[in-house]
Formats: C-alpha cells, sequence, structure tokens
C-alpha cells in the first residue's frame, strides 16, 4: 500500500510561532535600542572627559606662554640686550617727526563766521582804541 488515501496533515512549524513573535521579538528591539543609546553616551562621555583634559593642557600651556611673552617684553629685559644687539638711543637730530593730516571725515569743522554785532562792537572798540592812541603823545 503505496499509495494510500491517508495521508497525515502536518500543520506549517511558524504558524504558532507567527502570534508569538511580535511578543518576544518587541521587548528585544527595545532592550537592544536601550543598549546602543547607552553605548554612545558612555562613548560621548569618554570623548568629552578626553576633551575637558586637553582643554585644561591647552589652558595651562597659554598661561605659560603668555608668561614668557611678557618676560620676553619687559623693558629692563630690552635695556639689558640692547647693546649686546648693537642698538643704541637715538641723537635728537635723528629724530623726525611727521604729522599727518586728518582724514576727510575727520578734520574739525570750520569756525562759524562771526556774527554781524559782534564784528561792528570789534570795529567799535578798534576806533576808540585808535583814537586814544592818537591823543597820547
Amino acid at each position: 500500500m503505496t499509495g494510500s488515501i491517508y495521508h497525515r496533515y502536518t500543520p506549517p512549524l511558524l504558524k504558532g510561532w507567527a502570534r508569538w513573535l511580535p511578543i518576544v521579538l518587541l521587548p528585544f528591539c527595545v532592550a537592544f535600542a536601550e543598549t546602543w543609546l547607552r553605548m554612545h553616551i558612555l562613548h560621548n562621555d569618554y570623548q568629552a572627559a578626553e576633551l575637558a583634559g586637553e582643554v585644561r593642557t591647552l589652558e595651562s600651556e597659554l598661561k605659560e606662554l603668555r608668561v614668557e611673552e611678557a618676560s620676553l617684553q619687559a623693558m629692563d629685559r630690552i635695556h639689558r640686550k640692547a647693546p649686546v644687539l648693537g642698538l643704541a638711543e637715538p641723537e635728537p637730530n635723528q629724530i623726525n617727526i611727521l604729522y599727518a593730516a586728518p582724514a576727510p571725515d575727520q578734520r574739525p569743522d570750520p569756525a562759524p563766521e562771526e556774527e554781524p554785532y559782534r564784528l561792528n562792537a570789534l570795529a567799535a572798540v578798534q576806533e576808540s582804541l585808535d583814537g586814544l592812541r592818537g591823543l597820547t603823545p
């Protein structure tokens, strides 16, 4: 009996899993996302700590460089090294003072013309002074 009309029904294996797959997969996805986010946060924290250390190192180096700059610009140091470098005080006749005209937008406004009554008053005073000078020998 090789060709039997009875043949056994076998249900598909995944048909029962299809109902349970979302219930199992959802917590797994949530746990995976949470782990991934925490790993990135931890990685960013390590980078921030590393950068903060680098900032502290650079700030201390900058402070040292500012101290060195101040010591190099000290006038007493320059006065001590000037003769060694062949530098000397300039003679008074070696100094030329140049004056530059102010830019057109920086020129002062011209003096306002004097009012006519002031000119008349000044002319009257001048005439009276001339008259007095003429009277005195």
